[in-house]
């Protein structure tokens, strides 16, 4: 048993599926750290309110409404004063 199979039981969520699940969040963060230059973010739904997902059109990396919001702040913080 390792820590899948425990988090797995703990959860009710499939093994297997926690494993995809992790190949897609290891896809996603080697796209948005490869991403050259500024993302470029764009709501998945522009109709969600809460809760949106938002997709670089250059990388294809998605990120969720919290961190959308950091980035943006960050790139006010680091542009010129």
């Amino acid at each position: 048993m390792d820590s899948v199979d425990t988090i797995s039981k703990a959860t009710g969520i499939p093994r297997q599926d926690m494993l995809d699940i992790w190949e897609r969040v290891k896809k996603n963060s080697a796209a948005l750290e490869g991403c050259v230059g500024r993302h470029e973010f764009r709501a998945v739904d522009p109709t969600k309110k809460l809760g949106g997902r938002y997709r670089c059109s250059k990388c294809h990396g998605e990120i969720d409404s919290t961190a959308r919001h950091w980035y943006d702040i960050g790139l006010i913080h680091g542009g010129p004063s």
